[in-house]
């Protein structure tokens, strides 16, 4: 009888998220996402246009019955695309910038033994913070207001790695469902323009990353 191969991750990230999420421990989960960078897909022809930007492009889940935005660790890099490139933001990026109007599901690596759905209400991106400062040292950028009179908030500003992580427990969110198989059929695409950091180019395939390019158009 044939044994079933264990699951072989592209880097240390992904595999201990993977082992995280075996273990139910999301506190963990968190920890890991909060030291890495979480890389969301763009089209080229938006990143040339509007350079130092990025779009939130969600897809109708079957699973949750809503819309998602997916992220990919860097080991998890979908092969590369001419029409499509991916733009790198740190947790607290997300957990900063998420308005009101985004999707209600975050999903991580999806399709992949290591993905997980986290929803992206106010009390949950707060979780997100917390790990994020823990990983930052507790150095982060202050947050910006509204302008007077309501309107929409002024552009985010980018982000820095952060230093590595410290040690330490987490807040635990609620366990996220099972993720579906796939990623669902893709809905109507919602641009969002937000502040990010520009990914820079590698000039090829990007070291561990199974022959993904990270580029530029960020």
């Amino acid at each position: 009888m044939t044994q079933a191969v264990p699951w072989q991750a592209p880097s240390d990230d992904e595999r201990e998220l993977y082992e995280a999420k075996t273990r139910g421990d999301w506190a963990a989960y968190f920890d890991v996402l909060a030291r890495t960078d979480l890389f969301v897909a763009n089209s080229r022809a938006r990143a040339d246009a509007h350079p130092g930007t990025t779009a939130f492009h969600p897809y109708w889940d079957h699973r949750t019955r809503s819309q998602c935005l997916a992220v990919f660790t860097a080991g998890m890099l979908p092969a590369p695309a001419e029409d499509v490139v991916h733009l790198a933001n740190d947790l607290d990026w997300y957990a900063r910038t998420w308005r009101q109007d985004d999707p209600p599901w975050l999903v991580v690596n999806p399709g992949s033994p290591c993905e997980a759905y986290f929803p992206t209400a106010p009390e949950h991106r707060a979780v997100w913070s917390r790990h994020a400062a823990r990983a930052a040292g507790g150095r982060r950028a202050p947050r910006r207001r509204p302008p007077p009179g309501g309107g929409a908030p002024p552009p985010r500003p980018g982000r820095s790695r952060p230093p590595p992580p410290a040690a330490g427990g987490g807040g635990r969110p609620p366990p996220p469902p099972r993720a579906p198989a796939g990623r669902g059929a893709p809905g109507a695409p919602t641009p969002h323009p937000v502040r990010g950091r520009p990914a820079a180019r590698t000039g090829g395939a990007r070291p561990g990353v199974r022959g993904t390019a990270v580029r530029q158009e960020r």
